[in-house]
């Protein structure tokens, strides 16, 4: 039983890990598309619709959430286990 506590630290580090590398990569996709459809309208004779705007940008703001979400979960677990790690410790006092 001593060793769950390492377990859960390693655990949500993990997590943390792969969530930020998950949610940053569609947080970041979302927003080269809206950067990639900017930029073509740009060019001459061309017009942005205002409901793509609003629709790629709502997108890119949805998975920012999500990557907060996300990262503060993380952040929350490892503190809890640290907490637990360091309360079940090996030296108690007698």
């Amino acid at each position: 039983m001593a060793k769950a506590p390492y377990i859960a630290l390693w655990a949500s580090l993990l997590y943390l890990v792969v969530a930020l590398a998950v949610t940053g990569k569609l947080c970041l996709d979302s927003l080269r598309q809206y950067h990639r459809g900017a930029a073509e309208a740009t060019e001459p004779f061309s017009v942005m619709s205002p409901s793509w705007v609003i629709v790629t940008t709502d997108a890119a703001v949805e998975r920012l959430w999500w990557l907060l979400t996300a990262v503060g979960l993380g952040i929350l677990l490892l503190a809890m286990s640290a907490v637990w790690v360091s309360a079940s410790g090996t030296n108690k006092p007698s």
